[in-house]
């Protein structure tokens, strides 16, 4: 049964999935664009968060984008001192329905 589905597995670390069967738009109750500053990154982690962007880039996870709603990236350190990015995404869930 593995062997059969195996393609709904993640196959490596920045495997998320990818689909063009649907697209999806969030309505929004305020349309007033924002632009979150920032959140500063220590110097010592500039290197490995670079790194994992262009992993995310390169995969397909992420690209380039001009949005008018900007949300801070937040860097997580593991118990095993490897690094996890995440979204500070309040303040747009607060402009959605």
């Amino acid at each position: 049964m593995l062997d059969k589905n195996a393609d709904v597995f993640s196959q490596h670390p920045v495997d998320y999935g990818h689909t063009t069967t649907v697209q999806h738009e969030i309505p929004l109750v305020d349309l007033r664009p924002f632009r979150l500053p920032y959140r500063k990154i220590p110097p010592f982690q500039w290197q490995d968060v670079r790194r994992l962007l262009m992993e995310m880039e390169t995969a397909g996870v992420i690209r380039p984008s001009k949005s008018p709603y900007v949300s801070p990236v937040v860097v997580l350190t593991m118990k095993d001192g490897s690094l996890q990015l995440c979204i500070d995404y309040r303040k747009f869930n607060s402009c959605s329905t």
